[in-house]
């Protein structure tokens, strides 16, 4: 499994731990370790999806103390992530879901890796944004400055919002109903932290902070 990958959907931003960097790194280190297809272990069989591990184990690969991943594992159950059935020597970890961090062609005995990606991988990295923007040739509006549209991009990318057509589309139609222009509007969104633009934001002068909402 060590040459092998897991699929992570954006969504995972969402998850009740994600700002629980102990939980959130065990997490993933249980995903990544745990059998891709059924096995056995000193005659026990291990299914899919599940691992023998001990905590003294997981805090040696993963570098937090075994408290920590005692509080981590705690949590997991606590939401369904993980089961565990602990016997006198170790545990077996069962994650929950596991076909979901898989991706959908993905077959129970296939080992792929790291150079053989399918088109519907989702696996999250910092190139995503790059990769995307590129995918859907998103080019620079022509009355906007080069040091403009990096700071938009820069912004976008540190939101985790990808740069779409329908999203450029749709910041600058809302900027021309207030008689914005382009670079003026991408400027007042990285001034604010916006990830989107809407009229009435500038016209009404609300005094909410909008640089949640996505402009799709």
């Amino acid at each position: 499994m060590s040459n092998g990958y897991i699929s992570l959907h954006r969504s995972i931003f969402e998850w009740d731990w994600w700002d629980d960097h102990n939980t959130t790194r065990l997490f993933i280190y249980l995903i990544m370790k745990a059998n891709h297809k059924d096995g056995t272990w000193r005659g026990i069989k291990i299914e899919r999806g599940c691992m023998v591990t001990g905590r003294e184990k997981l805090s040696e690969k993963t570098g937090l103390s075994i408290q920590q991943i005692r509080t981590s594992l705690k949590k997991l159950k606590s939401t369904n992530d993980i089961t565990i059935k602990t016997t006198k020597k170790y545990s077996i970890i069962t994650i929950s879901n596991y076909n979901q961090y898989q991706t959908a062609n993905q077959q129970p005995n296939q080992q792929l890796t790291n150079n053989q990606p399918t088109s519907n991988q989702q696996v999250t990295t910092n190139n995503n944004n790059n990769n995307n923007n590129k995918k859907n040739n998103i080019k620079k509006p022509n009355d906007v400055s080069e040091e403009v549209w990096s700071d938009f991009v820069k912004l976008r990318k540190n939101k985790k919002a990808n740069i779409t057509k329908t999203a450029l589309k749709r910041i600058l139609s809302e900027a021309g109903k207030v008689g914005w222009p382009a670079e003026e509007a991408l400027a007042e969104m990285v001034a604010r932290g916006w990830v989107g633009f809407k009229a009435d934001w500038v016209e009404n002068k609300k005094t909410k902070d909008p640089k949640d909402v996505v402009c799709l």
